[in-house]
């Protein structure tokens, strides 16, 4: 699912006018110069803010006390070892460098209650895991709260993020294959919403332009990045298509869904059907046989993004930085070389 960036319901001057103060009086009540305006208005302004969802323009950092404390902002569909992983990266920064971490964590989507945490907890800075696009993106700007995005990434995107190489780790995970022997790959795809999504399936097209294969529609399913998603997949893929000898499956959940439906249709991993995953996680290297995959690493994620962030906030800068941490390709028992076959 796609976001639109939200917009004010009010401008600060339509809020002046119907409160009747000047727009410096707005300005100064919710950027917390208290000195400059009487309890009673800016109790006032504060309600109205809040009732008919207006946020200041961004504030300059020195306008903002800082609280020694950093915010993660997640939604909970992105629940997973992967996140856990980041998760302890950053925690392990924080510590060390004497900051508070605090998680912000959406069941659903809630603009309301995200302004409202960000108004109760005042963090220093944020990271976050989303969509590109997404209200939190314009949310944290629109405070003023200095941010680092977790693979949130676009070919145009203009705010400080780390993110994997996906497009290389799917480039390479199709290049073995192809190498390997393998023409007709299916391609267990996570949609086109999520980056590491979109770059996964750009490596997986690159590779077979190189190779000079054409791509093939057909032969693509998207599992948005499940279980359940890479079972079905891997049923209709080759239900369409029996020629399939191999599927590169953009997540091991996928992955792992794929080898279940592969052994429900009587077939063999990796006699009959080769199987590459994305991510590494621990679970795909304990399987029978074990997942050959692309392995991340998402707590060196969470330091980088983590120490990104201390260092805006520590040298006062805005320069925007995108750092591009590497995978590596980790060859175990789900994939073969094709035999030759005499004439």
């Amino acid at each position: 699912m796609s976001y639109k960036r939200s917009q004010p319901k009010i401008t600060g001057r339509e809020l002046a006018r119907l409160l009747d103060v000047s727009p410096a009086t707005i300005s100064n009540a919710l950027n917390g110069h208290d000195d400059r305006v009487s309890p009673e208005t800016k109790r006032k302004i504060v309600e109205a803010a809040k009732r008919y969802g207006y946020l200041p323009p961004r504030r300059a950092k020195k306008a903002r006390k800082a609280s020694d404390t950093i915010a993660f902002v997640v939604l909970s569909e992105n629940l997973n070892s992967w996140f856990l992983g980041n998760l302890s990266g950053i925690a392990d920064v924080c510590r060390k460098r004497g900051y508070a971490l605090i998680q912000i964590l959406f069941p659903t989507w809630d603009q309301t209650y995200f302004e409202d945490v960000l108004h109760k907890t005042n963090p220093a800075g944020a990271l976050y895991i989303c969509t590109p696009g997404h209200p939190i993106v314009d949310g944290l700007e629109r405070f003023g709260i200095p941010a680092v995005a977790i693979d949130c990434y676009d070919d145009d995107t203009r705010w400080n993020t780390v993110h994997l190489d996906n497009f290389q780790g799917a480039y390479d995970a199709v290049s073995y294959l192809l190498e390997s022997g393998h023409r007709r790959i299916g391609l267990i795809s996570g949609g086109d919403d999520w980056p590491s999504g979109v770059y996964r399936k750009r490596g997986f097209m690159k590779a077979l332009e190189d190779w000079g294969i054409p791509y093939d529609p057909r032969i693509v399913y998207n599992g948005h990045f499940t279980q359940f998603g890479g079972y079905l997949g891997a049923k209709i893929l080759l239900a369409t298509d029996p020629t399939i000898t191999a599927f590169f499956a953009v997540s091991d959940e996928m992955a792992l869904g794929a080898l279940r439906a592969i052994t429900d249709l009587g077939l063999g991993v990796p006699q009959d059907i080769s199987v590459v995953g994305f991510d590494g996680i621990p679970v795909g290297q304990n399987f029978s046989p074990p997942l050959t995959t692309v392995e991340t690493d998402p707590y060196a994620v969470g330091t980088s993004a983590c120490t990104m962030l201390l260092g805006m906030l520590e040298s006062n800068t805005e320069q925007t930085a995108k750092v591009v941490v590497d995978v590596k390709l980790v060859v175990r028992g789900t994939t073969r070389s094709l035999e030759r076959v005499s004439c």
